[in-house]
């Protein structure tokens, strides 16, 4: 039970007592009592507010020759105090919840917001380092790319990227020829020889030469076809690619192996891939994300 004075809960431990009219509960010492009443008293003891206002009292229903009487009890303060306590721990939990439901919403949509930023700056990134690619290779776009050549140490580059193109009938001069070397590789393979032509023009026409000597002949080129002094090891006339495009020209095979694409080409630094034959769609491949969707 709750006292009716202050509102807090009258322990069994605490001193109380109740007033024989409206039956509302009080501790001693939330009322004008001074010491503990005995029994006989506390059943005479009547609260303040029926001492000074009687017809507050509530009054005693009873039949007009019954003996007995039933007396009803008015609504309790501390019952409507605990209600109203109740009452304003549920409104504040539900504003808390509706508070933690805004911001809940409001990350969701900051997380939204941040996924689709780092998607846009992801495209950037792919964008330029395509473009960075792009732009490595162009400075290779007059170069050729002889690999599996056997070294000799006294040998001379420019005299053996002449002597091959005279095997395949390319008239070559020394002014079509900028630079010739080799350059090391990441295993202990031969070195390949890089040669810079003065025109892409000079370098497609080798490259064309190299494709009709592998119609005509059904083979590849042997070390053997230019000097007989040479085993007849195969070696390879191809595009010089930079590292990032050596890399998704391997890719490129794989993926056309794994889909039945028959042809994979490079020109001009551009891998280029198509289905078959007949087939109109040529892709040009510059990064992972080139690849047609597998059908």
């Amino acid at each position: 039970m709750i006292c009716s004075k202050c509102n807090i809960p009258v322990q069994r431990k605490d001193e109380n007592i109740s007033c024989t009219k409206c039956t509302r509960s009080y501790h001693l010492t939330c009322t004008d009592l001074e010491t503990p009443q005995t029994p006989a008293e506390k059943k005479k003891w009547a609260c303040a507010i029926c001492t000074t206002n009687p017809s507050s009292t509530p009054k005693t229903a009873s039949s007009g020759t019954g003996t007995g009487s039933n007396t009803p009890k008015t609504d309790d303060p501390g019952d409507k105090t605990s209600l109203r306590e109740i009452n304003n721990k549920l409104t504040w939990l539900i504003n808390q919840q509706n508070e933690t439901s805004t911001k809940l919403n409001t990350l969701i949509e900051d997380n939204k917001k941040m996924k689709k930023l780092l998607s846009d700056k992801d495209q950037i990134i792919i964008k330029l380092e395509k473009r960075v690619v792009a732009l490595e290779q162009r400075t290779r776009i007059n170069n050729i790319e002889i690999s599996n050549y056997p070294e000799n140490p006294n040998e001379n580059t420019r005299d053996i990227v002449k002597m091959i193109c005279a095997k395949m009938e390319v008239q070559i001069t020394d002014a079509d020829i900028q630079a010739t070397h080799r350059v090391p590789r990441f295993n202990k393979g031969i070195k390949n020889i890089v040669v810079n032509f003065s025109s892409r023009w000079t370098k497609n026409k080798v490259l064309m030469a190299t494709k009709d000597f592998r119609k005509v002949k059904k083979r590849q080129l042997l070390a053997s076809d230019v000097s007989q002094d040479l085993p007849a090891d195969t070696f390879y006339v191809s595009e010089h690619l930079c590292p990032e495009m050596k890399q998704l020209l391997k890719k490129t095979k794989i993926f056309a192996r794994a889909n039945n694409y028959q042809y994979v080409w490079v020109k001009d630094g551009v891998i280029n891939l198509k289905k078959n034959a007949e087939a109109r769609n040529v892709f040009a491949i510059g990064s992972d994300l080139d690849f047609p969707q597998p059908s």
